[in-house]
């Protein structure tokens, strides 16, 4: 941002927290702060600190850089680099710092849309499992939606880290895990079928051996 743009956003932060005391010099100390991030625009630091006045009442430029790291973060979660046919390693290299940092700054979508073009074999696939995970089943019984979808591993919602269905599992800190929490992949077996697995699990071998020759003699 520029000083001018700094002086806009202690502008706004006042408008925000009308209790905490802005001043001539508080713009002054304010640009020292944000040279360390010169690449932030005024927008994101205005949307940044809207989100920390909306959970406290007060407003320090470290908690404004903070939610723009996190707004930029949240930009790059879907990036997927566009190569340039015939580019050399360094060439790629500074493409894609280039897409990276426009991504980052939402001056580009994550994905570019190419008229006429066809995904990578890799993306369709991707694409199609996320398209049959997201399908809204027709009857409100979701165990029965998950049977219909399969054994996908984002069948269903996960109780861990709140999922949504076709939608990977995430870290604490909202990164994207490779693997699914324990927690998801024990809902998909139905209640009745664990319970028995579990009553089955602390019977003795004696115990089992009566409980199927029982089982066998029933007509």
């Amino acid at each position: 941002m520029t000083p001018a743009e700094v002086v806009m956003l202690a502008a706004y932060v006042h408008a925000l927290c009308p209790a905490q005391k802005i001043d001539e010099y508080t713009p002054d100390a304010w640009c020292d702060v944000f040279a360390a991030v010169p690449h932030f625009s005024l927008a994101d630091c205005r949307e940044g600190a809207a989100r920390v006045a909306a959970r406290q009442p007060f407003i320090a430029p470290a908690e404004i850089i903070e939610e723009v790291r996190k707004i930029r973060e949240q930009r790059l979660d879907d990036f997927q680099y566009e190569p340039m046919p015939g580019e050399t390693g360094a060439e790629s290299i500074a493409r894609r710092r280039e897409q990276v940092a426009q991504c980052a700054d939402g001056l580009r979508p994550p994905v570019l849309a190419v008229a006429g073009a066809r995904p990578r074999p890799e993306l369709q696939s991707a694409l199609e499992s996320m398209a049959e995970g997201l399908a809204v089943p027709k009857d409100d019984d979701q165990a029965d939606a998950a049977e219909r979808r399969g054994p996908g591993k984002y069948a269903r919602p996960c109780p861990k880290c709140d999922a949504l269905v076709g939608r990977p599992c995430r870290t604490p800190h909202g990164k994207i895990r490779l693997s699914v929490h324990a927690e998801r992949k024990n809902g998909g077996e139905a209640a009745p079928v664990r319970q028995a697995r579990t009553a089955l699990s602390a019977l003795t071998p004696e115990q089992r051996a009566a409980l199927l020759a029982e089982l066998e003699v029933q007509p």
